[in-house]
């Protein structure tokens, strides 16, 4: 209940009007897709990219899988680094990491990025019970994006 609650805290303090919330959810939409498009970049066409695209592969143990809840998790993240809407971003993710029944490559990646997400905030100096999902709706702004920041410098780039 705590983490489904973070979800609708996250989206009411979000400064985006209701007259707004398409054009700022289309925003985070384009980010995300626009990360997909980077990385099929980095690794498609195979015969290109082979050495990249097994190094993938190998990482992720041949799963099919585990290898699109990767894709998931880099969108995700990429949207939570480069919109300014980042509550709504938060809530997304929030809302996906609280469903344990979900078994989609969103669910999975999306968890995988809230788990590193409240890593990445402690080792900022947030203290571990405000880094937790359940409490992100009282996290400084800044805190935030830099958490966002250092996460997104991590992913590869061509």
């Amino acid at each position: 209940a705590e983490t489904v609650d973070v979800s609708w805290r996250l989206a009411v303090l979000s400064p985006v009007q209701d007259s707004g919330i398409e054009a700022a959810v289309f925003e985070m939409i384009c980010h995300h897709e626009h990360r997909h498009l980077v990385d099929a970049g980095l690794y498609l066409p195979f015969s290109a990219n082979f050495w990249r695209a097994l190094g993938l592969v190998l990482q992720f143990g041949f799963s099919p899988a585990a290898v699109e809840a990767e894709m998931e998790r880099r969108a995700e993240l990429a949207a939570l680094h480069l919109t300014p809407h980042r509550e709504l971003v938060l809530e997304h993710i929030a809302s996906f990491a609280s469903e344990p029944d979900l078994r989609s490559p969103h669910h999975q990646g999306f968890t995988a990025l809230a788990r590193q997400f409240s890593r990445e905030l402690v080792e900022l100096g947030v203290a571990p019970a405000l880094a937790r999902p359940s409490r992100w709706h009282l996290l400084p702004a800044d805190r935030v994006e830099a958490a966002a920041q250092r996460l997104f410098a991590r992913l590869p780039a061509r």
